[in-house]
């Protein structure tokens, strides 16, 4: 009995140490590079908050978290009890919920209300169906999804299965939900230069240009929607990028940064927070709460 209680341990730690060899983070330039807050939060802007993953909160989870320390879960994943209250949190401080649409018209308005929110999605794998979805909507929350076109349905992504076109569907047909462009398939680093992806390459620009073509195309023709929305793989772009996205009907472009978005800010260079619970905690909470509009 000993015996094989202590060969099922050994098989737990084994399986927990070949999860980690998988969610050893692929993206650490990024997550260093722009989950630093390095200057207060304007309060007269909008927050854009992004998620990746929103996972059931279960003691398997947090436990290989724990564990692991893997960047795929703290930094990339946010427990469905945690995006609970964070978005109670949100309403609870009389938060303004805002399409991409909503927040280009209070732009050109040039000025936000107070507590200004728009949630986004990276990746748009299965868990934003199946965890967040139920959540938002029983909140009647807007959101945006950015969708790898040419990996739908994928069931291993970056260890992440992929939501399918079905599941997309689901999300269009909520009412809630904004789907726009995470390109078609280039969410991948350069080949030499691991820190960086690969369409910000001067020579692939004219790949990045065929690549959102096609993911515009591929997502209009299966969901039957208009894109104008593009987020970055990785958060970050340029201008020249910027100005292909623009040039194919894009009408937000959106990068990751550890600010907020300001009313007389370029709608193609529109900030998006990467969001975990301790950053949520430290830092969104008490800006909450100093903007909320209705307090004494």
């Amino acid at each position: 009995m000993k015996l094989k209680k202590g060969m099922s341990i050994l098989l737990v730690i084994a399986v927990i140490g070949g999860m980690a060899a998988f969610l050893i983070p692929h993206y650490q330039a990024e997550s260093e590079k722009i989950h630093k807050l390095e200057e207060p939060l304007n309060d007269e802007g909008c927050l854009g908050l992004n998620y990746h993953r929103v996972k059931d909160g279960s003691v398997w989870n947090k436990g290989v978290q724990a564990m692991t320390n893997s960047d795929e879960l703290t930094t990339y994943t946010v427990y469905s009890d945690d995006f609970e209250d964070q978005l109670d949190k949100m309403i609870e401080e009389n938060a303004t919920f805002v399409t991409p649409d909503e927040l280009r018209e209070y732009q050109e308005q040039g000025e936000f209300p107070p507590n200004c929110v728009w949630i986004s999605f990276d990746d748009a794998d299965k868990t934003i169906v199946d965890e967040a979805l139920p959540i938002l909507e029983e909140r009647d929350i807007p959101f945006t999804v950015f969708v790898i076109s040419g990996q739908v349905g994928e069931n291993d992504f970056e260890s992440q299965p992929l939501a399918d076109w079905g599941d997309l569907r689901t999300l269009r047909d909520s009412g809630l939900a904004t789907i726009g462009s995470h390109t078609h398939d280039l969410h991948k680093l350069a080949e030499e230069n691991q820190d960086k992806a690969i369409f910000l390459e001067k020579e692939n620009e004219d790949l990045f240009e065929e690549d959102l073509a096609k993911s515009v195309e591929v997502l209009e023709s299966q969901l039957d929607i208009d894109v104008t929305e593009f987020a970055y793989p990785f958060g970050e772009g340029s201008e020249d990028l910027a100005d292909i996205s623009r040039a194919q009907g894009i009408e937000g472009t959106h990068i990751l940064a550890p600010r907020v978005i300001m009313p007389d800010e370029d709608p193609h260079w529109t900030n998006r927070i990467l969001l975990s619970t301790p950053f949520f905690e430290e830092n969104i909470d008490p800006y909450l709460e100093r903007n909320d509009p209705e307090a004494s």
